[in-house]
Parts: structure tokens; C-alpha cells; sequence
């Protein structure tokens, strides 16, 4: 027999929050649509969004890239996330077809 309970201190485990809802294809398509335009900041809105749609980065990460990071042969963003960690985003051929205008 134990002196005392070994789960007195024990706490209740953490419930994850509930998982944040991923959009459908139409709404992806709808808000691509809505950069559509030959202009500076379309484009690079629309290059900014097929990033963050390929790689998942954070918003943090794509604020901190530069043209060096990003490596148009492979088409690989290097980015420095959380906690300072370096790591490669592959993206698609669409995404470095946007990054490219």
C-alpha cells in the first residue's frame, strides 16, 4: 500500500483548440480571383498567396523572405520559422510562375 496518492498532483491534460477550417477549392479559386490584375501589388499579392497555399508558411516567414531566399531552379523558399530554424518550403510550378512575374 502506498503512504499517499501519486496522482494528487497531477493535472488534466490540455484539449487542443478545435482545428481552424481549411477553405474549399472555390473559395482558393474565388480568392486568386480576386488578384487578378497586371499590376504591381496583384501580382504580388497572387505570389504571396500561392506561397502561403503550397508551403503553409507562416506569416512571419514570407514577411522575412528576400529574392536570395528563394531558389527558382529547385523551387525551394528558405525560411527561418519558429524558434530559428532554417528549413526548405518546396512550392509548386504555379507559385515560382507568380514569384517569377
Amino acid at each position: 500500500e502506498l503512504p499517499a496518492d501519486p496522482m494528487a498532483r497531477m493535472q488534466a491534460p490540455a484539449v487542443p483548440p478545435a482545428p481552424v477550417p481549411v477553405l474549399s477549392p472555390d473559395q482558393l479559386r474565388a480568392l486568386l480571383k480576386t488578384c487578378d490584375a497586371r499590376e504591381f501589388t496583384e501580382r504580388r499579392d497572387t505570389a504571396i498567396l500561392r506561397l502561403l497555399i503550397d508551403t503553409g508558411m507562416r506569416l512571419g516567414e514570407i514577411a522575412g523572405l528576400t529574392v536570395v531566399d528563394l531558389d527558382m531552379d529547385l523551387d525551394i523558399a528558405h525560411i527561418v520559422g519558429k524558434g530559428r530554424r532554417a528549413r526548405g518550403a518546396p512550392f509548386g510550378a504555379k507559385a515560382g510562375q507568380a514569384l517569377d512575374r
